[in-house]
C-alpha cells in the first residue's frame, strides 16, 4: 500500500507539474496517495503520518474544489 501511495504521489506531481490542462487528475492521484498514506499511517500506528496526511488530504480537496 505504501508503494501504491508513493506511485499516486508521483503520478500526481508529475500531472500537476506538466500544467497541460488535465491539472484536476492530478489531485485525484494527489487523494489517493493520501487515502493510501492514511492506512498505512493507522496500521504502523504512526500518528505523525497520518495526521500529515490528513491534512494534505484537506488541501487536496480544497485544490480540486478551487480548480474546478
Amino acid at each position: 500500500m505504501s508503494w501504491f501511495g508513493t506511485i499516486c504521489a508521483a503520478i500526481g506531481a508529475s500531472i500537476v507539474a506538466s500544467n497541460t490542462g488535465i491539472t484536476w487528475y492530478g489531485y485525484f492521484f494527489f487523494i489517493a496517495s493520501c487515502l493510501a498514506w492514511g492506512y498505512v499511517a493507522i496500521k504502523r500506528k504512526d500518528y505523525s503520518l497520518l495526521s500529515l496526511n490528513i491534512i494534505f488530504l484537506v488541501i487536496n480537496c480544497v485544490g480540486l474544489i478551487r480548480y474546478g
